[in-house]
């Protein structure tokens, strides 16, 4: 036999106690620059994973703890843009340091707010230098404002200034790089445009005066009147007729061909009319109408002036339902009174089959 294994003393605990719960204690906050280097770290992967919804918070969330970051600013307005919010970058531009007009312009064009998109590029124009102006420049803002104002242009419908833009930013654009065949397609697309409303468009209209047109009389002024009148619906009353005075003006063949179209299409009632009634004639409903027939004073009148006789068929009617039921005194039939059951009737006892006479 084994020998047993010696027990600790910390591990021994007296009957009927409890082992004592651990005090917890909260760990310290980490410093604000960790804090902030965590959260850019996680920035920096959740962009090369493609998960820039949580960017957008990640981005927020440093701006609350460090809200003089510029390189979280202006990546948080990045990321807007990659998402198409352009409402909500523009409303970013307003609380951010000056700086970011092409950006603003921007949002601006892409929201369809065309006239205030080129007042921000005016402003930003005068502010620049011949330098940054320049169209040589690739990452120059003279052809980043240069390429955006031809798209405002082409957009509002003025495809000659687009044209113009379009072709001087390719003059100085390498022949060999996809920015030359972007702006290829843009200035045949403007210039297609231009050549549309200019000549094509004005060929396929018909001129302004015709021999058509010309032989058009003007319509007086009380037909005008009868004219617009026409459009509203008239109720007229069965059997009526159009007269003189309802088209003053007219003369008796119009009248007439009046009274034959008002003949061959009448205007029915949108409902069916009450029993009595007629168009056009007043008519009173019956006040009893709500109550049952037979407590109705025109009823109870005919019943009087009749003799208190019932019409045709009201025994049977109101007969329907109080006889016996099949397999009553007589063979079953639905007579009334106290019936004893017989073996061989139609309603069948326990000893013959249903709908068979017994032998």
């Amino acid at each position: 036999m084994p020998p047993k294994r010696a027990l600790n003393s910390k591990s021994v605990q007296s009957a009927g106690t409890t082992p004592r719960a651990h005090k917890f204690t909260p760990r310290p906050p980490l410093p604000l620059d960790q804090r902030i280097q965590r959260l850019h770290r996680s920035l920096v992967d959740q962009i090369n994973e493609g998960y820039l919804d949580n960017a957008v918070r990640t981005c927020r969330k440093i701006q609350t703890l460090d809200p003089t970051s510029q390189t979280a600013a202006t990546t948080h307005l990045f990321l807007l843009l990659q998402l198409d919010r352009y409402a909500d970058a523009l409303a970013l531009l307003t609380t951010s340091p000056a700086g970011k007009d092409y950006e603003r312009a921007y949002c601006l064009y892409r929201l369809h707010r065309e006239q205030e998109a080129l007042d921000v590029l005016n402003s930003l124009r005068a502010g620049l230098s011949e330098d940054e102006l320049d169209l040589a420049r690739e990452d120059g803002m003279g052809r980043r404002m240069s390429c955006l104002e031809a798209q405002i242009h082409y957009r509002t419908g003025d495809y000659e200034r687009a044209v113009d833009l379009f072709t001087s930013l390719q003059s100085t654009c390498p022949s060999d790089s996809p920015e030359h065949a972007d702006l290829e397609h843009n200035i045949l697309a403007a210039r297609h445009n231009l050549s549309f409303t200019s000549t094509t468009y004005a060929s396929y209209l018909p001129p302004v005066t015709s021999a058509v047109e010309s032989t058009v009389p003007a319509l007086p002024a009380r037909a005008n009147a009868v004219a617009s009148s026409s459009n509203s619906k008239v109720l007229m009353p069965s059997g009526s007729k159009v007269t003189q005075d309802m088209l003053p003006g007219s003369s008796a063949a119009a009248v007439a061909a009046a009274n034959d179209v008002k003949g061959k299409g009448k205007t029915r009632p949108r409902h069916r009319l009450p029993k009595g009634a007629v168009m056009g004639a007043k008519f009173e409903e019956d006040p009893d109408r709500w109550l049952p027939l037979k407590q109705r004073a025109s009823y109870l009148s005919s019943l009087a002036a009749s003799g208190g006789r019932r019409r045709k068929g009201a025994s049977k009617k109101e007969g329907m339902g109080t006889g016996m039921t099949q397999g009553s005194a007589d063979g079953g039939g639905g007579g009334s009174g106290t019936s004893t059951p017989v073996g061989g009737g139609g309603g069948g006892g326990r000893g013959g089959k249903k709908g068979k006479k017994g032998k």
